[in-house]
């Protein structure tokens, strides 16, 4: 562009000389009249030049871009095919076929095991998630744009659902984002002996490779097991209070729901 400019410039100069060529000799406008044409045909090419200069240089970057693009496309396909390896032998290990079945089976005898025949428990424990959806909950949604339904919106049905929210999420002495280090709630039950057992080894490899969180369902869709303890937790997918999300979809697809 400063090549450009200068040819302009050059070419400016002699138009003015040329206007005032009644002043110079037949040779000096013959030799300016040359130049000029000469300095025409320099700026003209330098212009293509660069035009095709730049074009040059926008498809290097363009290719570049791509490369890069296509780059993290496979570092990312890597990735996934890591993961999706992972969850399939994780899946497939004894331990944890072993666990998903202690877990339902323990979820399933608690009522009976806490022998809540008036629903006290059940009623306490609901209360007590109440609150904890009021303080800690509900504030958490609204910072991040989205509508607190209320309580009754998030409460599971059942009352062993109530109940392990309780120990798991209310009563849990570490804060929110960090329910997973509670190995085992007090009470004496078999699932909180399922979980004192499976949930020190399903933390571990949570933690080894960083995922968001590991679930276990029983055949009705009750989730009887995740590491974070969130407010998903031991609630039922497909009739419960997150029955609508995309979670819920793919727990259907999984059970063939």
């Amino acid at each position: 562009m400063l090549f450009v400019a200068v040819c302009i410039a050059c070419l400016a100069f002699i138009a003015t000389f040329w206007c005032l060529r009644s002043r110079f000799t037949l040779a000096l406008n013959v030799i300016l009249l040359s130049c000029l044409s000469t300095l025409t045909g320099i700026a003209v090419v330098g212009t293509i030049a660069y035009n095709r200069a730049s074009d040059a240089l926008v498809e290097q970057q363009a290719r570049g871009l791509e490369g890069i693009v296509d780059g993290r496309r496979h570092e990312a396909e890597g990735y996934f095919h890591v993961i999706h390896e992972q969850i399939l032998n994780f899946s497939g290990n004894l331990m944890i076929g072993e666990a998903t079945a202690s877990f339902s089976e323990a979820f399933a005898s608690l009522p009976a095991e806490l022998e809540d025949h008036d629903g006290q428990m059940s009623e306490q424990a609901a209360h007590a998630m109440a609150d904890y959806f009021k303080k800690h909950f509900g504030p958490g949604l609204e910072e991040n744009g989205e509508t607190f339904r209320g309580s009754a919106a998030y409460t599971p049905t059942l009352a062993q659902a109530r109940v392990l929210q309780q120990w798991y999420i209310a009563d849990n002495p570490h804060p929110v984002g960090s329910k997973l280090e509670l190995d085992a709630a007090e009470t004496v039950c078999d699932y909180n002996t399922q979980h004192a057992k499976f949930h020190p080894v399903i933390r571990q490899f949570l933690n080894s490779f960083a995922y968001y969180d590991i679930f276990l369902f029983d055949n009705q869709g009750n989730l009887v097991y995740s590491v974070f303890k969130e407010t998903d937790y031991a609630t039922n997918m497909l009739n419960g209070p997150y029955a609508e999300t995309n979670f819920s979809e793919v727990v259907r697809s999984a059970l063939g729901a």
